[in-house]
């Protein structure tokens, strides 16, 4: 997701159950709202974490003062990390095109109303153009 809609998610937002789970984006990017399936990995650490929460804000993530954290403050987060919030989102997309998700499925997820824009993640490198030509012509 886009660095302004993970700031603007509530705790309504996320359901979280042992099987499965979501996150309901309201008014991304186009005021468009979607539905994001959350991997077993990602509900276990939002569980932990809201489970360690004691203040009564309604906001997802919050500061250290408990108030909803801006996108400067993740944007300062990630940077001490050594990354930035779209490098995460483009790894996200190059992840599940690689791993054979088909470009519309990757659109719905990002957000994307052309999917032209989501191809730019199914871009090809040298390695994988080349891999390609050593297994048909070996």
């Amino acid at each position: 997701m886009r660095v302004g809609e993970l700031v603007a998610l509530n705790i309504n937002d996320v359901t979280l159950g042992e099987r499965n789970g979501t996150v309901v984006i309201h008014n991304g990017k186009g005021a468009i709202s979607r539905t994001v399936p959350l991997p077993a990995e990602a509900r276990h650490y939002i569980r932990q974490y809201l489970n360690s929460r004691t203040d009564g804000e309604e906001a997802l993530f919050t500061s250290n003062y408990k108030q909803r954290m801006s996108i400067r403050s993740i944007q300062r987060l990630l940077s001490q990390l050594g990354t930035h919030p779209h490098a995460l989102r483009h790894t996200y997309a190059r992840k599940l095109v690689e791993g054979g998700t088909d470009i519309a499925t990757v659109a719905e997820l990002l957000g994307h109303t052309d999917i032209n824009v989501t191809r730019r993640y199914s871009k090809p490198d040298m390695n994988t153009i080349e891999q390609a030509v050593t297994n048909i012509f070996g």
